[in-house]
């Protein structure tokens, strides 16, 4: 009725008033109908963004309200995707109304329903074909082998390859399942160190650190999953929970039946490298021979709750957010609840077994459930020997010493040659911190009887270096200016080592701290409640864990 007192008001000088009772009960007419409507019934559960949209639903309800029905969250979808919907209406009815739909979706109440059926969108996905162009023609080819809903969805334009990353996200269409397997993180659980095992076996881990919006991580792996056909895949979800926006949409949209890894650990040995956790602070990563080795080795800074930065860890540390202290920081990094929405079966490794020698046996293992690459036999004397992040090394590699001829007669400190072209790049790591395959390690000659285990030095321009050799003065230059700075590394290494917070000191604290202890007993009961189901064995390992509960029982009975 207010239509039409618009139309006609906005018309009164072309004569509109003279339609205004006959337009009114053609408008009584529609509303009758109207209000005989599913639309109608279901007017109060759907949700519209602006006028546009319902006056769009309006005009269409006669054919869109043969898909509404009282599963909310499947109204809500096709009222955001009218247009698309109406569109392609045979497929996505065939889709909603098939037996398949309301069992998986309907029946479950699932909160993200998807507007295509994600099998078929897999099944096209499977014929390879990278020319956008000419796709309707390549997977036309496959037609006997394809059933008669995939021929439909080829017809409609209806493919992975042919959808937006947002277009799919606002219609619940889950990831495309290019992914092998998913890794869940948890901070302070060879969270890097995971990264760096799987690329080494030529596995593509994807990976977005994302403490905002989880839309963005669907979006970013969603692209990249279109990319990767070679390598097999693995989406490395971050240490990051429900806490963060749109996370539980994005972990439902995870559907393939695939297996999650969770690394775990000793709930103290974990809490370990995130009170030790270094600050933000910047080192120095580039320098030359009229650097002082203490002013480039003088670079680890440890993150503090109070201060925010300072030379040595505080075990106060363990009350901090970034240690998962108190309740909203303990939901958000809660692994437990992840596992619970991702649903899917889990294969749990401790920490123990990719630690030093164990760690290429157990990768091995992985890689033979999970059909990836397993490790090389070279990796288990290289980046496989020692730890991977982190360890003796932490904060001090890698670094980069640069090198010049008129560095070596300077007294006073130059930055100068930094900037230069004609130089010798020699870059101080380990092998686990380097992503080069082959380097030549060039350590034993610039060090000689002063070289460091796991230490290596390597540049990636040889003929520069070879230039170097010739030049016996710089070279001589250089040899002492290393060797002082690995002796003032091991003292270094030391020192840090010295300071760092144990598991022990750990046990101290949450002995004469009651509150603190309560809390952690209390969050660790509910997150260690699956792998206790299906891993005892390991939680039973964890020595720091099983004295902390014996700790806590003896209070109780004092009490």
């Amino acid at each position: 009725l207010g239509r039409v007192l618009l139309e006609c008001d906005r018309d009164k000088f072309k004569g509109g008033y003279f339609k205004f009772f006959s337009k009114i009960k053609q408008a009584k007419k529609e509303f009758k109908v109207l209000k005989e409507s599913k639309v109608y019934q279901l007017k109060d559960e759907l949700k519209f963004k602006n006028e546009e949209d319902f006056d769009f639903l309006i005009k269409n309800y006669a054919l869109i309200e043969n898909l509404l029905t009282h599963y909310e969250a499947l109204n809500e979808i096709i009222v955001l995707n009218m247009a698309f919907v109406l569109e392609h209406f045979d497929e996505i009815s065939l889709w909603l109304n098939s037996k398949e739909f309301k069992e998986k979706y309907e029946k479950e109440n699932h909160p993200y329903p998807p507007l295509l059926n994600p099998d078929i969108l897999n099944e096209l996905l499977a014929i390879e074909c990278d020319d956008k162009q000419n796709l309707k023609s390549v997977l036309k080819e496959q037609a006997l082998k394809l059933s008669k809903e995939a021929l439909a969805y080829i017809n409609a334009n209806l493919d992975y390859r042919l959808i937006p990353a947002e277009k799919a996200w606002k219609m619940n269409l889950p990831l495309p399942r290019r992914y092998e397997f998913i890794h869940l993180s948890t901070f302070g659980s060879a969270y890097a160190a995971m990264q760096s095992m799987y690329s080494w076996c030529g596995v593509n881990a994807l990976c977005l650190w994302n403490p905002n919006d989880a839309k963005d991580t669907y979006l970013h792996h969603y692209a990249r999953l279109m990319c990767s056909k070679e390598k097999p895949c693995c989406i490395y979800l971050d240490g990051f929970n429900l806490q963060v926006l749109h996370q539980i949409k994005f972990f439902k949209l995870i559907d393939a039946p695939v297996s999650v890894v969770a690394v775990v650990r000793d709930p103290l040995a974990r809490l370990k490298p995130l009170i030790n956790h270094l600050s933000g602070c910047r080192p120095i990563m580039h320098f030359n021979l009229t650097f002082s080795q203490d002013e480039v080795l003088d670079s680890v800074r440890y993150y503090d709750s109070v201060s925010g930065e300072a030379k040595r860890p505080v075990v106060e540390n363990i009350k901090s957010g970034a240690s998962g202290y108190g309740k909203n920081n303990a939901i958000k990094f809660s692994l437990a609840s992840r596992i619970y929405y991702l649903n899917k079966k889990v294969h749990y490794i401790d920490m123990g077994d990719i630690s030093g020698e164990k760690t290429f046996d157990t990768l091995k293992q992985l890689a033979k459930e999970l059909h990836f690459d397993p490790p090389k036999e070279e990796l288990k004397e290289t980046k496989l020997k020692g730890k991977i992040n982190g360890g003796d090394f932490l904060g001090l590699v890698p670094r980069t010493l640069v090198v010049h001829s008129k560095d070596v007669d300077r007294k006073c400190k130059d930055e100068s040659s930094l900037k230069r072209s004609d130089v010798v790049e020699l870059v101080i790591t380990t092998e686990s911190h380097t992503s080069l395959d082959k380097i030549m390690d060039l350590s034993r000659e610039l060090l000689g009887e002063f070289t460091m285990e796991r230490l290596i030095i390597y540049t990636t321009n040889l003929k520069a270096y070879e230039n170097l050799r010739k030049d016996t003065k710089t070279l001589q230059a250089t040899q002492i200016w290393l060797q002082n700075y690995v002796k003032r590394l091991k003292e270094v290494i030391r020192e840090e080592n010295a300071k760092r917070i144990n598991e022990e000191q750990i046990l101290n604290y949450l002995k004469k701290d009651k509150e603190v202890r309560e809390f952690y007993r209390k969050n660790w009961k509910k997150e260690l409640t699956h792998i206790k189901t299906h891993r005892p064995d390991i939680v039973a390992s964890w020595k720091y864990y099983q004295e902390f509960e014996k700790m806590c029982e003896e209070f109780e009975n004092q009490n």
